[in-house]
Parts: structure tokens; C-alpha cells; sequence
């Protein structure tokens, strides 16, 4: 028996989409309102990403029904959350949180200053504060009669709460608001973590601000904020090339700095303060978040040089999940590259900016490189591989499958040859194991090792779409003679 939740999916996901705004007769509601009035949150944000329609009036009559003040407070908190994820919903999440005030002011009557059982015994101000409902108290400090009456120390109490309970949404705002509060930050996580929320959340204002106090107290040299430019639109000389997004991987980033051969930091999300690299993981965060206008001020502002060295490490240091693309960074991975003073050096082991990139770096700076003017099929001088040889061998293979997909058709790379030619150089040892191992004098055919090559490069579903059944059984014939087999050579290394 299937549980309720993929129940809900499936249903939502076979509706035809005529019928996803269709209103029943009972409430006169949608499937989105039935969703936002059980806080089913999958089948919420299933309903927004295929666009159904919002009734902000039916919402509101959902909020205003809870007789509760918690309750209340907790339902805007959650459409309103719900609503910002996506883009064309944040209007109407901005005005629901502006109206669900004015229910609570002046329909119920709310005293804010008042401390109340349900909550914690807090009031509504410290309630959001602790718990980080950012748009409900943007809209509560803001009313008119609210402004007169929340001095200082109040100010200060809320920034205390949102301090302790890491609400770093409040703390960036109530900062903005009152400059006052800024030497209270005196934790250097504290600065760290509300920078990272003023990049995600686009807010430039506290973000100098915080920036600043955070370069003080660290003693990193800074320059005045008259001498620094900011762009939003600012990329790099080049413009980038579209690029279809089925060539996107699931997982852009290589997860894995096995092969990488450099002594550089990675992307740990337990990792707060960023010890010896502090700047350049902030800078990562920009760029992982497209925000080119944070990603030119921490260069300019920090006088931080660009090398090939710097981008690899900004690369090591993105977040590489399954659900990341980072396909709004390119314009920012196109600033750096415009910038690099050492764009076309190679590294201790002879390997390129590119080489690199496909080896243990990201598929989005891999085209911006190839755009910049990158060959795929530049070989290192020092082991004869070119881009084909470290993408083959990588363990992501979902990745693996784009990038070869990628460079054959948009890039127009033949590595079918590179293929053939590591077969080739595959072939002696292969052999010499195999026999070794079967006591056989027989050797495996080019064929044979064609297809094997081909396990190391494609995933299980793509060969059964690729391969013939009899090909997938003298594949499998292969496959278990290597499994017993002590040779070293590329496809067999890659394969196990």
C-alpha cells in the first residue's frame, strides 16, 4: 500500500493541467487550497512549479479562521515561505503578509508588546524573531503606529533572540534597520553566517555592512567603498553560449577530489568559519548563488588577485548536492576567467584550467571555458589526455554522460578516436591478465574491449538503450574475467 504522500503526488502529477485550477463545489477551492490549508508543503510547491493560479482572498480566509494566535502566525509564516520559493509568487506573498498584519492589528486587536502563553510566553516580535518569520516582522516593524513605539532596547532584545536562535534572516534585517546593532556582532560565525543569508537573500545594504565589521575584526586589509564598481549585469568580455538543459547533469560538481592532486580546501556545510580561506568561501557563495554584484565587491573590496589557482579552489568550494545547478553562476564563472592573470598556465602536473574543470570541477565552468576559447582537445604533454580521458574516468557518471554528450555534439569532439586509442593502449595488459587469470591462450577481441571501455563510460540504462543483447553478454563475459584480475591499466581502474 502506497503511502498518503506519494498517493497525493501521484494524483497532482496525472491531473490534467486544465483541471489543476479547477474549483470543487463544497469551498469553491482548488487543489492548491486544499494543499496550503493542510500545509501539505510537496503538494504546494508541486502545484506552484507547474503554475497553478493563487487565490489570495481564499488564503487569507484560511489564516484568519485559526482561533489561535500561534497557529495564525505559523500558517502566514508557511505560505508566505511557500510563496517566496518561486519567483512569480513573491508579490502575492508580500501582500498576504502586509494583510495578514492589518487582520491581526486591527481586526483581533493584537498588542505586539504583550506576552502570551501560547507563544512561549513572548510577544509576537520576540516569537518571529526566534523563529525567523522574516516577513511577518518586516511587516509588523513597518505599520505606521509600530514605528513610533519600538525603541532601541527593543531592537536590541529582538537582535539578542535571533542571535541565539540563529534566525539570520532577522539579524540582517534588524541590522539594516538600526546601524546601532552591528558592534553587537562580535562573533565571528555570527558575521560569517548573516553574510552568507545577506547573499542569498540579495541584500546589499547589510551585507557592506556586516562585510565590513567581519574584515575588521579578522584584520583583512580592505579598500574604501568609493573605489569599488559593481555591475549586476557585469559578466565577463564573452558572452556564454545558450546551452540546452538537457545536457545538464543532476550534479554539475564532482563530489569527489580524489584524482585532483592539489592541496586546496572542499565544500564542508559543517564548516563555519573557514579557517585560512575565509574570503574565498564567501566568494564562493556569491557565485554559487549568481550574485554578481557580491561576487565583484568581495574582489574589489578585499583586493583579492584572480588566479587559475583561486578559481579552482571557489570551484572545490561550491555546495555539490543533488539538487544544486549551477547554471546561474556562469556569468560570475565568466567575471573570474575575464580576470584570471594566469589563464592559460598549467599546473605541477601539466594539466590546463580545463583539464582541471573536467576532472574536479564544475560542467557550467567547463562551457564558459570552452567558450572563453578552450580546446577539448589540448592534450597534457605529461600523460597525453585531453578533456575526453579526465571526464571518462570520473566516478560521477551521470556527469560523466553529459559532458561526453556535450563535447560530441555542441563541442563537435570526435573522442570515439581517444576511445579507440585507449583500447588500444588497454589491449596487451588486459590480455596478459586475463590469460593469467583463465589459464586461456585465447585473446579478447578489439570488440571485446570496446565494450568493456564502454561499462567504464556509459550508465546501466544508457547501454541497455546502446548495446544488443549479445553484446551485453560478451560484455558480462569480460566483465567477470576482470573482475578476478590484478591489471593496472586506465579501463580496467576505471571499470572496478
Amino acid at each position: 500500500m502506497y503511502p498518503s504522500e506519494e498517493i497525493q503526488l501521484l494524483l497532482i502529477a496525472k491531473m490534467p493541467f486544465e483541471l489543476i485550477n479547477t474549483k470543487e463545489d463544497l469551498f469553491q477551492w482548488t487543489a492548491l487550497d486544499y494543499a496550503f490549508a493542510n500545509r501539505y508543503e510537496p503538494s504546494v510547491k508541486h502545484l506552484l512549479t507547474i503554475g497553478a493560479v493563487v487565490d489570495e482572498d481564499t488564503l487569507l480566509q484560511q489564516i484568519s479562521s485559526n482561533t489561535g494566535l500561534l497557529l495564525l502566525i505559523t500558517g502566514v509564516h508557511f505560505y508566505g515561505t511557500w510563496l517566496n520559493s518561486h519567483e512569480h509568487y513573491k508579490m502575492i506573498a508580500n501582500r498576504l503578509h502586509i494583510r495578514s498584519v492589518e487582520y491581526l492589528l486591527n481586526d483581533r486587536h493584537l498588542d505586539v508588546f504583550s506576552h502570551h502563553k501560547e507563544l512561549d510566553s513572548l510577544t509576537i516580535l520576540e516569537y518571529c524573531s526566534e523563529h525567523n518569520m522574516i516577513g511577518l516582522l518586516i511587516q509588523l516593524v513597518s505599520q505606521s503606529i509600530m514605528r513610533e513605539r519600538i525603541s532601541t532596547n527593543i531592537y536590541g532584545q529582538m537582535f539578542q533572540i535571533a542571535s541565539e536562535n540563529n534566525a539570520h534572516d532577522i539579524k540582517t534585517y534588524l541590522v539594516d534597520k538600526n546601524k546601532t546593532l552591528l558592534p553587537r556582532m562580535i562573533n565571528v560565525a555570527l558575521l560569517i553566517t548573516a553574510i552568507k543569508s545577506c547573499i542569498s537573500q540579495n541584500q546589499m545594504n547589510p551585507f557592506k555592512e556586516i562585510f565590513h565589521q567581519l574584515c575588521l575584526q579578522r584584520k583583512i586589509h580592505i579598500v574604501d567603498d568609493t573605489d569599488i564598481i559593481t555591475n549586476s549585469h557585469a559578466a565577463g568580455d564573452d558572452r556564454i553560449p545558450p546551452l540546452d538543459k538537457q545536457y545538464y547533469p543532476k550534479i554539475c560538481c564532482v563530489r569527489s577530489s580524489d584524482n585532483e592532486q592539489l592541496s586546496l580546501p572542499q565544500y564542508d556545510e559543517k564548516d563555519i568559519l573557514h579557517e585560512g580561506y575565509l574570503i574565498e568561501a564567501l566568494l564562493a557563495t556569491a557565485v554559487h548563488e549568481g550574485n554578481m554584484q557580491m561576487v565583484q565587491y568581495i574582489v574589489q573590496k578585499t583586493n583579492t588577485a584572480i588566479t587559475n589557482r583561486l578559481i579552482v579552489k571557489v570551484m572545490r568550494l561550491l555546495p555539490k548536492k543533488y539538487d544544486v545547478c549551477h547554471e546561474n553562476s556562469m556569468d560570475a564563472f565568466m567575471y573570474l576567467l575575464a580576470r584570471t592573470t594566469d589563464l592559460d598556465s598549467i599546473d605541477d602536473e601539466g594539466r590546463n584550467l580545463l583539464h582541471v574543470t573536467a576532472q574536479n570541477g564544475c560542467f557550467f565552468m567547463l562551457h564558459c571555458l570552452i567558450a572563453k576559447g578552450f580546446d577539448p582537445t589540448i592534450v597534457n604533454k605529461r600523460n597525453g589526455w585531453n578533456v575526453f580521458h579526465y571526464v571518462a574516468f570520473n566516478r560521477d557518471v551521470d556527469r560523466t554522460d553529459k559532458i561526453l554528450e556535450f563535447l560530441l555534439v555542441k563541442c563537435d569532439m570526435k573522442w570515439f578516436h581517444d576511445l579507440d586509442r585507449l583500447v588500444e593502449s588497454d589491449k596487451d595488459a588486459l590480455n596478459a591478465d586475463t590469460n593469467r587469470n583463465t589459464q586461456s591462450t585465447k585473446k579478447l577481441n578489439k570488440q571485446q574491449h570496446a565494450l568493456l571501455a564502454m561499462y567504464v563510460i556509459y550508465s546501466k540504462r544508457c547501454l541497455t538503450d546502446i548495446m544488443c543483447d549479445q553484446e551485453q553478454q560478451e560484455a558480462f563475459q569480460c566483465i567477470r574475467e576482470v573482475a578476478q584480475g590484478i591489471a593496472k591499466s586506465d579501463i580496467i581502474r576505471g571499470f572496478r
